[in-house]
């Protein structure tokens, strides 16, 4: 740019510095005084992304397929990795039969049954004799929630909220033992930990309740709206949250249901049931034997119909901590048969083989049916 009058010469001119800055450059010459001025200008210039394996640059439609690609990856990998998923199973703890110490009380026992204080019912510190004295020695034996007792009519009806559940009652022990103290005849399984027979369901609820022994009674502890029957079989569990007999016993006054009994009530009939058969073919007086194995079903067969209440030992400690079911169909036997039991054990006075009907004192019965 010149201008005539005052000599006013503009020269103008850009300088690049790098690709985002600009310079320009004013000489101006204004009465032959030179005046320099530099301008710099920041100007951003758009840079295209470039693919990695391409060189020219991505588009929308790039952009777009790589986040499919990427979503299509990640959901791949979820169905592909496996789900883990834990299930613990807390097995019930059952109860352990000790077997070698079962053994060796019956030795012991067998050993007694020639000395006079066998023959004087004194082996275990207690008879059927003294009954009425057992609270001295025992003092729950004088409590208010004693058995047996006797079944009165207008029971209080009710449905079982599930079936009850006789769990490997047809698995045959390894072995069967029998106990013949002078007062009673009880009967002892060897199971292994899994096998054992178990009871859960019906009445019992939701609480497990594992096989423990058979007790035979005669004439019959538990009676029916006043009538005797001519043989029992108690059939006791305990609980499947303690280890042994004697841990329930201890915890009995905080737990009124560690053990669980089934009353069979045999009647006479022209033939005698198998469970009572297996027992004379083996059973000697004062001897203790082993008897065929043979499933626990054959002397407790699953039941339907029963009444049920909160009851005791029948002999002592006579623990308040037993929960009764007393089958509501009897068994048969034959008046042989019963009377060939009654010559198994001495007797020196009627009803040496059985406790005393004790007091209902307001306890509630009820029929599951």
């Amino acid at each position: 740019m010149y201008c005539q009058n005052n000599y006013v010469i503009i020269i103008y001119c850009e300088v690049l510095i790098n690709e985002n800055i600009h310079a320009m450059v004013m000489f101006i010459i204004y009465k032959n005084i030179l005046t320099l001025l530099i301008f710099c200008i920041n100007i951003p210039i758009p840079i295209a992304i470039q693919d990695q394996t391409s060189k020219r640059a991505n588009t929308l439609l790039d952009d777009a397929d790589d986040i499919q690609k990427q979503l299509d990856n990640e959901a791949r990998d979820r169905m592909l990795k496996p789900t883990t998923v834990w299930v613990f199973r807390l097995p019930t703890q059952t109860p352990e039969l000790n077997m070698a110490l079962i053994k060796k009380r019956l030795l012991r026992q067998f050993k007694r049954c020639r000395s006079s204080k066998f023959q004087n019912n004194d082996v275990a510190g207690w008879d059927y004799k003294n009954q009425m004295k057992w609270y001295l020695d025992y003092p729950e034996c004088g409590g208010h929630s004693q058995s047996p007792i006797d079944i009165p009519n207008g029971l209080i009806k009710t449905k079982a909220g599930r079936k009850m559940i006789f769990a490997n009652y047809n698995k045959r022990p390894q072995a069967f033992y029998m106990s013949n103290d002078g007062n009673r005849i009880r009967l002892f399984g060897d199971w292994s930990r899994k096998d054992r027979p178990m009871i859960y369901g019906g009445g019992a609820h939701n609480r497990r309740y594992v096989f423990h022994s058979i007790t035979l009674h005669w004439p019959s502890e538990h009676s029916v709206g006043g009538l005797q029957y001519p043989l029992e079989s108690q059939v006791l569990h305990v609980s499947a949250d303690y280890d042994t007999f004697d841990d329930a016993i201890n915890v009995s006054r905080k737990d009124r249901l560690a053990f669980l009994g089934i009353v069979n009530l045999y009647m006479y009939r022209n033939y005698t049931h198998c469970s009572v058969g297996s027992i004379l073919n083996h059973a000697k007086t004062g001897l203790n034997s082993t008897i065929t194995s043979q499933a626990l079903s054959n002397f407790n067969p699953p039941l339907k119909y029963y009444a049920s209440y909160h009851g005791s030992l029948t002999v002592p400690p006579c623990t308040e901590a037993v929960l009764w079911l007393i089958r509501d169909q009897t068994l048969p036997i034959t008046r042989e048969a019963a009377n060939a039991l009654k010559s198994l054990l001495i007797e020196d006075f009627q009803g040496s083989l059985r406790r005393e009907i004790q007091p209902l004192n307001d306890r509630r019965i009820y029929l599951f049916k």
